[in-house]
């Protein structure tokens, strides 16, 4: 207040108001080629969609084609892949490794156990062992008959050392059986131990054949049993140096999809200019595109900058997005022992004494990764089943909130009933679900479809489930072709773009809000047909071809089958947005005291809210109400009622075209 006379003029703002025609966010639930399983994720654009989940599934175009355009309208979307984690695959190639190495061996070997101590023979059984070059050539094969090259008995039983030492005197250090192997047998195991002769074995690999049998009795090879690679063994036998041992290295696909069939990597190396040194570089490229690149990485696996270390860090500490190393243990700072890519240095008198250390060489090449797998399956509800569980990711209404919800990639009676579940949660009820029918049904099969009259074990009839028909046509986002796609590729987009450009209480219908740009359309209905699917108590939206008007969606049903607003969408939408936005809005009043400044606020947020959705057409009237007992705000409750009379659509014009005689006047 003044001390002397004067003027104070003063500015209160009350014009504040909430945006009432933001974008919505819709929820898509699908199979992709990358990401991880039944976790939902935000996805700002197409170009970020790719980046996690990859391009479109050979078996699933839909789900993509409905991101894709839903990017049309929208920035934001929600994202779940689906599928079954016991058949995804991530892809893998080898590549090809030398090892340089030093111990106290000259040979490499090759280690057969026995599962039993004793061992029946059976006629005519045996094993092969084979000894191939580098390039693949067979130089020998080793065909070894129990009975004639053993001189075992058929019927008879023998222990396992009888059969160690039948084994060891079939090669005898003899090379009228073989060039390239020799044998002994393990004192202290009582196995038999086939192993090199020496340099001449140097580049050669040795392999026995899969799952051989002794009788009744399986034997196996000492680290891992079946068909084994030994790779390159002894090249020099001098100063305790072994010389270098090949084997193949595991490159795999960060994640299970077939989108790691589009990786390649590729290893190369070059000379410093500075000092001469080799600098080895490995580059990711996925679709042909360079997306990674690893420079300046070492060779020796004690290497801060080892390859293998590097790249399998976490890509938040400058690892790979795209690749790993599996074989590698980081805990142990060591290559994985079970696997049959690595080969075992054996003295010929003691026991296994484990791999040999040395630098590491990567055969510089392009090596393309494949045998990824999506998680496809023939029968895919149960997955979609669990992605829609209220105690899931898309239940979860602090952390995910969407307003439309598809499954494009499925039509399933189950499938529509867990999402009707999720819609009709109480922690929910504030999203349309769109319930596609299957490819092919007439319009008598659609309609006994969602009246719950082709096996299905009730009718659709939910005021947050919406349904079309027909199916339409759109182009295969990988292969061009156009293809027949169910109606919620399209009606995603149509619900985002109505309101986004007019707002959620406007139907997505008609002339002015409804026309789509498919490529075709199945079906389309007449008078007659529209008036089946969506009279009555019918709840299914036809979609029309109009001469000189094109596609247009003309009906804005929820599949509720009661007489009341509510089976509107316009209704039924708009309370959607107003339920989101009166709950943001109220958040920030948590926690504070409860007195009449803070219902004050509370209620004239609300009511900038309805105003706002009143002047732009979407409620006639609306009051807002807070309850003034005192016996609430002793239990910490503020309870409001919000009424609204909602306007209703012209969804019938009846006009009337009076003729009257010649020369009459026209009174009214």
């Amino acid at each position: 207040m003044a001390k002397s006379p004067s003027i104070s003029i003063f500015e209160n703002d009350l014009s504040a108001y909430v945006d009432t025609t933001t974008a919505s966010i819709p929820a898509i639930v699908g199979f992709s080629t990358k990401g991880e399983f039944f976790k939902a994720k935000k996805v700002f654009g197409l170009k970020d969609f790719e980046a996690n989940f990859g391009k479109a599934p050979a078996e699933d175009p839909w789900t993509y084609l409905t991101v894709k355009r839903a990017f049309n309208q929208t920035g934001q979307i929600l994202f779940m892949r689906v599928g079954n984690t016991a058949t995804a695959l991530k892809s893998e190639e080898d590549i090809l490794s030398q090892q340089e190495v030093t111990g106290t061996s000259a040979y490499a070997s090759l280690n057969i156990i026995f599962a039993t101590s004793s061992v029946s023979i059976v006629a005519d059984q045996g094993f092969t062992l084979t000894v191939t070059d580098w390039n693949g050539t067979l130089d020998e094969t080793i065909q070894i008959n129990f009975e004639t090259d053993l001189g075992l008995t058929a019927g008879s039983t023998v222990t396992r050392t009888a059969f160690a030492e039948a084994l060891n005197s079939f090669f005898a250090n003899d090379v009228s059986y073989s060039t390239y192997l020799r044998s002994y047998v393990n004192s202290i195991t009582g196995n038999v131990v086939i192993e090199t002769t020496g340099t001449i074995f140097a580049g050669r690999t040795v392999a026995i054949s899969n799952e051989p049998t002794i009788g009744d009795e399986e034997f196996s090879v000492y680290f891992i049993g079946g068909s084994v690679s030994l790779g390159t063994a002894v090249v020099e036998k001098a100063n305790d140096q072994i010389g270098s041992i090949g084997f193949n290295v595991t490159v795999e696909a960060k994640q299970f999809g077939t989108h790691g069939n589009s990786i390649s990597v590729v290893k190369d190396s070059r000379v410093s200019a500075v000092d001469q040194s080799v600098i080895h570089r490995i580059s990711v490229f996925s679709y042909g595109i360079q997306v990674e690149q690893f420079d300046n990485v070492s060779l020796d696996p004690t290497s801060a900058t080892f390859f293998a270390r590097v790249i399998n860090a976490d890509p938040d500490n400058g690892g790979s997005s795209y690749i790993s190393f599996p074989d590698w243990n980081s805990e142990e700072e060591a290559w994985a022992i079970d696997t049959a890519t690595f080969i075992v240095v054996e003295d010929s008198e003691e026991d296994i004494l484990g791999f040999a250390s040395g630098d590491q060489i990567l055969i510089n090449g392009s090596y393309m990764l494949s045998g990824g797998n999506d998680g496809i399956i023939d029968n895919p509800a149960s997955l979609f089943i669990t992605a829609l569980s209220s105690n899931g990711d898309l239940g979860n209404t602090d952390e995910f909130t969407f307003d439309y919800l598809a499954t494009p990639a499925i039509q399933n009676s189950a499938v529509v009933d867990a999402a009707i579940q999720l819609a009709e949660n109480g922690d929910k009820q504030d999203f349309i679900y769109i319930a596609d029918p299957e490819f092919g049904y007439t319009s008598d099969q659609v309609i006994k479809w969602h009246n719950g009259q082709l096996g299905e074990a009730q009718a659709l009839n939910s005021e947050f489930v919406a349904t079309y028909w027909p199916w339409l046509k759109d182009t295969h986002p990988t292969t061009g072709e156009v293809i027949w796609v169910p109606p919620s590729v399209f009606m995603v987009e149509k619900f985002l773009f109505v309101d986004k450009s007019f707002g959620p209480w406007f139907a997505p219908a008609g002339e002015k809000r409804g026309i789509l740009s498919a490529r075709g359309y199945q079906f389309n209905p007449s008078k007659s047909v529209r008036d089946q699917l969506y009279g009555d108590q019918n709840a299914v939206n036809p979609i029309t071809f109009f001469s000189g008007k094109g596609l247009i969606v003309f009906g804005q049903k929820t599949t509720l089958r009661t007489l009341s607003a509510k089976n509107r969408l316009s209704v039924r939408r708009m309370l959607n947005s107003l339920k989101k936005q009166m709950k943001t809005v109220l958040d920030s009043i948590l926690f504070d005291p409860n007195i009449p400044a803070t219902v004050n606020e509370a209620r004239n947020r609300l009511n900038n809210i309805l105003e706002r959705v009143r002047q732009n057409g979407g409620i006639d009237k609306f009051s807002v109400f807070f309850d003034p007992d005192p016996a609430l705000a002793q239990q910490n409750i503020l309870k409001g009622i919000v009424t609204i009379v909602p306007f209703g659509t012209v969804e019938n014009i009846e006009l009337y075209i009076n003729t009257q005689q010649v020369g009459s006047e026209i009174t009214g």
